[in-house]
Formats: C-alpha cells, structure tokens, sequence
C-alpha cells in the first residue's frame, strides 16, 4: 500500500496537470472548457506573455538507467511518448515548449558528436528532383548543414556529414532495399521496386553525396570554423576483403573489391578523384569531377569514420560474361564468400580484419581516422585485446595520438 504522504504527492501532480491543460486550453484556444473563477482569454495577457508547457530530462528518460541500477519514475515518459505530446502541444495551441538537457550526461568528458545525414533523405526533396540523383541537392544538402553549424555548432565538436554513403547509394539506388527504392531488374531485392537503373544511379547518387559533403566542409571551414574550432568528416561502411587463396588473380580481386567499396568514398576525400580501377571498369558510368569539384572534394574531411563489421574472401570473377547487364556489383568482378572452408560456411573472421582495417587504411590514405562503429561488443572486446594491446598496433596508435 502506498503511503498517504504519495498519494497526496500524486493527487496533487495530477491535479496542477490538469489546471495547466484547462487553462492554457482555455486562453489559448477560446475553449468551452471553464475553470471556476477563472474568466481569462488571451486579450488579457500582453502580446510577448508566452504560454507554453515544460518537462525535465529526468521525467523523459526511462526507468533503469541509473548508474547503481536504481529505478526512476517514468511520470511523463516523454521518451517513449513525444509523438503523443508533440500533437498535444498543436491541440493546445502552445507557444513554447521548455525541456531540460541532463548536466550529469553531458559533464564531464563529452564530445558531442554530431551527423547530419544517416540515410533519412526528406521525401519532399525526392519528389521535387529526384534527391541524391540530381546536383540540385547540393545547394540544399549546404543550407541545412548552414543551419545545423549556426545553431548547435558552439556546442560540437565533430561534424559527421554523411554516414556510410557507399551503403546508400547501393541500398537506396542499385538494390533498391532502402528507401528511395530506385533499382532496375535483376538487381532489385524487392520484386515491386521498378524505378531507377542500377546500372548508373548508385554512381551519380554517391557523386553528388560527395560533392554536399564537400561543399559543406568548406562552409564550415570558412564560415564557422576559426570561432566553433570543430572538425568536420565522413563516415564510411568498410569490410575487410581477403584474397580466398594466393593466386595473384584473387589478390588483385580483393584489392578491387577494397577499392570499390571503400575507396569509392575515401580516395575523392583523399586524392580528389576516384580509384584508377574504377575509372577503367566504370568508364563513362562513373561521374567525373570537374577541376573545380576536384579540388573542392581533396581533402575535405578532417577525419574519415570507420565502421566495420565484418570480413569476407574473395576470388576472382574477371571472365565472366562480357555482355552482362552491368551494376556496381558486377563491376567489380569478384565472388564473395564468408570462410575458406569449402562449402562455405557463415563463420565470419573479426578480429584480424579490424586489425588490418584500422592498420592499412591509414597508412595506404594518410588520413586521421575514427572507429565510428563496430559489431557486437564480444568482438569489440576481442579485438581490443587482440590488435590495441598487440605492440606493434600500440606503437602506430601512440604515433597517431
């Protein structure tokens, strides 16, 4: 049984929720809602009086995530609810909403982190142009960064523009299994997606991705940077490609596959255009930068994201048909496969790859880097205990600081 002293704490929460409803209900909207005694319309209240509503971090964020395990009241559970209150505040017509931001969870020893695009393209953008596969994208991709660096950027310090574009160009415009959905048969993974050609699209669509990171990593250099004294990157989706056996025909077959799918994103970054062997295998369906665009893209990361996750091997597929029907795919002339073993199995190698991951890409692109995100936290700890605190890899991670 409760206690009288919390039931009285609840009757009394419940009961200056449902005066503020009443009232602002009330004022705000003209309703036929009446408090006794009180007769009020928003005429008597000055023009810049602002009525609005508020909550706490503490009363957002679900129960158990205290450090020693206790429990929290969920009272609002605005974490799980915001969609609900969000249509609450039109109904009631507020004028401002005030929340709390956690001095506990962002002090001490927090670098707030921040992405700009995580492959949520705005709809109305792709029924305007086409998103990712017109160059009008740009302009905007640049206007909303502008915004995002004017109004949080005091408070950031490193500044994701894109994550994994490789996987959104592929899945959103070659596969079609992310949205938009753009993809022409026979590399459609959903039967109904029917717009679109794989054989180009994921082509122009990462080159334009490439041209609003850059475009905005240059406002930002020129505009905010000297006085917010952040870095602005890319993120990119890797996976180690072993050759299946030492032939060099599968050696050089796992070197393409390396420099398709991530050297695609990092050598413009890098160098200013892409990897030699995708200009010889692409050729006229591979978007060329102009000296400007080239110029633009070299070096505009101040740091690349590495997301890893797991490793394949790879042998070589350069004789297969000649007149294929062509796609990112297939450009690469490759067969991929989950372990040596023959029939292969799903057994996935983790460690080792992330070593020479984190090891190669560095060296081969002299860039700084970052771990943007790994696979599951077993691996993480095998490959902390594996590669950081072998000596080589600690001698390379105390030269890179």
């Amino acid at each position: 049984m409760e206690s009288t002293l919390i039931q009285q704490t609840r009757i009394l929460k419940q009961w200056c929720v449902v005066t503020l409803v009443l009232l602002v209900h009330n004022v705000l909207l003209g309703g036929a809602l009446q408090l006794p005694h009180l007769n009020l319309t928003r005429e008597d209240f000055p023009k810049d009086f602002v009525f609005g509503a508020g909550s706490s971090a503490y009363q957002c964020r679900n129960i158990g995530w205290v450090s020693d395990k206790s429990n929290a009241d969920v009272t609002a559970d605005a974490y799980h609810k915001y969609q609900e209150d969000v249509d609450l505040m039109g109904e009631m017509g507020l004028e401002a909403y005030r929340f709390s931001i956690s001095w506990s969870r962002l002090i001490p020893r927090i670098q707030v982190h921040i992405t700009l695009y995580h492959l949520d393209l705005p709809q109305c953008l792709e029924d305007e142009y086409g998103g990712w596969l017109s160059p009008r994208i740009v302009d905007d991709f640049t206007q909303y960064a502008a915004a995002c660096f004017r109004e949080f950027g005091d408070r950031v310090s490193h500044w994701t523009t894109l994550v994994e574009p490789n996987v959104g160009a592929l899945a959103s415009y070659d596969s079609g299994a992310f949205p938009p959905m753009h993809c022409s048969k026979p590399f459609c993974y959903f039967n109904f997606s029917s717009v679109g050609n794989s054989t180009v699209d994921p082509y122009i669509a990462l080159h334009n991705m490439l041209l609003a990171h850059a475009s905005a990593a240059k406002l930002y250099r020129e505009k905010y940077k000297a006085v917010q004294k952040g870095k602005v990157g890319i993120n990119v989706y890797t996976f180690w490609a072993y050759p299946l056996s030492n032939s060099k025909a599968n050696i050089r077959a796992a070197q393409r596959v390396r420099d398709f799918m991530y050297g695609w994103v990092i050598n413009p970054v890098v160098f200013g255009d892409y990897p030699a062997v995708m200009r010889e295998v692409v050729g006229s369906r591979l978007s060329n930068f102009t000296g400007r665009q080239s110029k633009l893209v070299k070096g505009s990361a101040d740091f690349i994201g590495i997301n890893h996750y797991t490793s394949c091997y790879i042998s070589d597929n350069s004789n297969t048909d000649a007149t294929r029907i062509p796609d990112f795919n297939a450009d690469m002339f490759a067969l991929f496969r989950m372990s040596r073993e023959d029939p292969p199995t799903n057994a996935v190698t983790f460690h080792h790859s992330y070593h020479l991951t984190l090891m190669l890409i560095p060296r081969d692109y002299n860039s700084c880097w970052s771990i943007s995100e790994m696979s599951m936290i077993i691996f993480l700890f095998m490959w902390k205990k594996t590669v950081l605190e072998s000596q080589p890899t600690a001698q390379f991670m105390t030269q890179i600081g």
